[in-house]
C-alpha cells in the first residue's frame, strides 16, 4: 500500500480470511494525490514567527521577576519591588525583618485591616491575626476593571505572581474564564503549612505605604 491514489484498473485486497474484495470503479471513491495534498496543507495555521513585544512599563519589568529564585525574605523581596515603582521604604522600615512587624507598625499608626486600598504599589498582607508569624507579604503591581488585583509575592524562594478579588473571594474564575483569584500557600508554623488556600480567602489587609511612614 505504498501508492493510494486512482488507477483504471481495480484493486484486489488477499488475507487470510478473504480470497479478494473487488472495488467499486466510481471515481467518487478514490482521492487523487494532488487533491490528498492540498487536504492536508489547506487546514495547517501560518506559524507565528514574530515574537509579541511587551511594553516596558513597571509593571511589565516586575512581572519578569516571576519564576526567579532568591535567598531573600518575603519582606526584602517586596522591598526590592517596590522599587521597581519608584518606592523607597525609610532605612528604619526596611530593618524590619517579618511581615508580622510590618503589620505591627502600621496598627501603631493606622487601622488596620484595611480592605479598600488595592493601589499600584501598596502592600498586600495574607493570613490571620491569630497567628501573625503566618503573614505573608506581597506588593501590589496592577488592579483591573474587574477589580482583580495582581501582585507579586514570595513562596519556597521563589517570586510568584498572583491574583485576587474580593468580590468573588471563593472563585478562580468568572463566566468568561478571567482569573479571579489563585492559590497560595498558607504558612501556619505548624503541619498545616503546606495548605492551599485561595488568595480572597486568605486576604488580611492592604498595608499603604504611608501607613509604614513616620
Amino acid at each position: 500500500m505504498t501508492h493510494c491514489t486512482y488507477r483504471d484498473t481495480l484493486y484486489y485486497f488477499h488475507g487470510a480470511g478473504v480470497s479478494g474484495v473487488k472495488l467499486s470503479s466510481d471515481r467518487r471513491h478514490y482521492r487523487s494525490r494532488q487533491a490528498y495534498g492540498v487536504m492536508l496543507s489547506s487546514h495547517i495555521p501560518q506559524a507565528r514567527l514574530t515574537p509579541i513585544d511587551l511594553d516596558n512599563s513597571p509593571q511589565n519589568k516586575l512581572r519578569t521577576l516571576t519564576g526567579t529564585r532568591t535567598n531573600n525574605n518575603d519582606v526584602q523581596t517586596m522591598i526590592q519591588a517596590a522599587a521597581g515603582l519608584d518606592i523607597i521604604f525609610p532605612k528604619k522600615i526596611r530593618q524590619l525583618k517579618q511581615c508580622s512587624h510590618w503589620v505591627y507598625t502600621a496598627q501603631q499608626r493606622t487601622k488596620i485591616p484595611n480592605r479598600t486600598n488595592a493601589l499600584t504599589g501598596n502592600l498586600i498582607v495574607f493570613g490571620t491575626a491569630k497567628k501573625p508569624k503566618s503573614f505573608l507579604c506581597g506588593i501590589i503591581i496592577n488592579k483591573n476593571e474587574q477589580d482583580t488585583v495582581e501582585y507579586l509575592y514570595l513562596s519556597r524562594q521563589i517570586i510568584r505572581r498572583g491574583f485576587m478579588n474580593l468580590n468573588h473571594p471563593s472563585k478562580k474564575r468568572d463566566s468568561h474564564g478571567r482569573v479571579l483569584n489563585t492559590f497560595i500557600k498558607g504558612t501556619s508554623g505548624g503541619a498545616s503549612g503546606s495548605i492551599r488556600y485561595l488568595a480572597g480567602r486568605r486576604f488580611f489587609s492592604y498595608l499603604p505605604v504611608s501607613s509604614l511612614l513616620p
